[in-house]
């Protein structure tokens, strides 16, 4: 649809680049919920600590941009890992972002399936 109504700029690749980064962003948000719901007793307790952590990582990335004292910070924020006008301009991935991200989500990946072995299910 996009190509329809860009007027001849091929623009696919962009959206392709984009929308791979916002699925790997998603994947971290997603198995980091999973693993706290994991080493959580009480689910009611996961849901708002995994908002919580999604909040204070968005509030940090704001803060980077706002602030450039806080530009080291950017490792502890998935939110800078794949912008989109650093994914556009910048030509691409970092490498660093996207071994860091893989190490993420394996390792809560790990954390969730050793948690969950000893989860109780009764409600």
């Amino acid at each position: 649809m996009v190509g329809k109504y860009s007027k001849g700029e091929v623009v696919t690749t962009e959206i392709v680049i984009l929308m791979i980064g916002m699925f790997i962003l998603q994947l971290i948000f997603m198995f980091i919920g999973t693993a706290i719901a994991a080493i959580s007793e009480n689910p009611k307790t996961a849901t708002s600590i995994s908002t919580a952590v999604l909040l204070i990582t968005y509030i940090l990335s704001m803060a980077i941009d706002l602030s450039g004292k806080f530009k080291n910070l950017k490792y502890f924020t998935p939110f800078k890992y794949y912008e989109a006008k650093n994914l556009i301009n910048g030509g691409g991935f970092q490498l660093s972002f996207v071994v860091l991200s893989i190490i993420i989500i394996s390792a809560t990946i790990s954390i969730t399936y050793v948690f969950y072995k000893k989860r109780d299910l009764s409600i």
